[in-house]
């Protein structure tokens, strides 16, 4: 299985991706360090979770 090397710039697509594989395939650790290493990520992924809870509870 091959790692993504991160160059601390994200776009929604590697959020979507990084979300994804997460979810899929179990890569928790994958998460947690791209976490610890990066504030902006970090951001991104409280954007699209905010996104998604909107969208589930019927909010917008």
């Amino acid at each position: 299985m091959e790692t993504k090397v991160w160059d601390n710039t994200f776009t929604k697509d590697d959020v979507e991706t990084l979300i994804g594989r997460a979810l899929t395939e179990g890569e928790w650790n994958i998460v947690s360090d791209e976490l610890y290493n990066s504030d902006e990520l970090y951001t991104l992924i409280c954007d699209e979770v905010y996104k998604i809870a909107v969208d589930a509870v019927g909010l917008d």
